[in-house]
């Protein structure tokens, strides 16, 4: 499903709401559980991409959904960004808001008719 979403948290830290809102990316919602080699354990995996499948966001690690209504949901999960010298990753924790687009079959998926 397409989604607008909007991050709520900058390095963990909660944004303003009139900043938040102004950092949409729209795309489409994929949550997979994978092994993770640096955890060394499976993790819940949610990722925003686009048509061609490309990461449009930083992925939410160990995703959670928090609240979902018909006209949005909000998922929460671990954010890994590279550390100020560049030499490893650090977690922080971030949130999505996720506002549906349209109802609009994925290119390349059956439509149910």
């Amino acid at each position: 499903m397409e989604f607008d979403v909007y991050p709520a948290r900058r390095s963990g830290k909660l944004l303003p709401r009139h900043v938040m809102w102004t950092g949409q990316t729209r795309g489409w919602l994929f949550v997979v559980e994978e092994f993770d080699p640096e955890l060394h354990r499976s993790v819940r995996i949610a990722t925003i991409r686009d048509t061609a499948h490309q990461p449009l966001m930083q992925p939410l690690l160990d995703a959670v959904l928090l609240s979902a209504k018909p006209d949005w949901m909000t998922m929460t999960g671990w954010e890994r960004s590279p550390d100020p010298t560049g030499a490893s990753l650090i977690a922080h924790q971030q949130s999505w808001i996720l506002i549906p687009t349209r109802e609009m079959p994925l290119p390349g998926l059956p439509v149910k008719t």
